[in-house]
């Protein structure tokens, strides 16, 4: 009686110490490193305006609060097409008392 031998296919990525296995461990290692870089807070650039639900976020104030500053002349708005943006610098001079809308333009 003459025994079958079963060829078994490599495993995903290669045996250890082969090419496959060397290009397969790598190509893990760079997305693990590029979902880190994603994840993590410092790799976002910081914004230099947002929108009215942040400001009143930032402010600690209600949405109808940031349009009264913004009629009192309090806060400096800035329209890019029909989307209308606060500047941070302009949040940050109401929450710290500093200048005024004429001096952040």
């Amino acid at each position: 009686m003459q025994r079958s031998h079963r060829i078994r296919p490599p495993p995903k990525g290669g045996h250890p110490g082969s090419t496959d296995h060397f290009h397969e461990t790598f190509k893990k290692t760079i997305m693990k490193q590029k979902i880190k870089q994603q994840a993590s807070p410092s790799a976002q650039p910081t914004p230099l305006a947002v929108d009215v639900k942040t400001a009143s976020h930032l402010l600690g104030v209600s949405q109808r609060s940031v349009w009264k500053l913004v009629e009192q002349n309090k806060i400096h708005v800035c329209r890019i097409g029909r989307r209308v943006v606060f500047p941070l610098t302009s949040i940050n001079a109401v929450l710290y008392g500093t200048g005024d809308k004429e001096t952040d333009q």
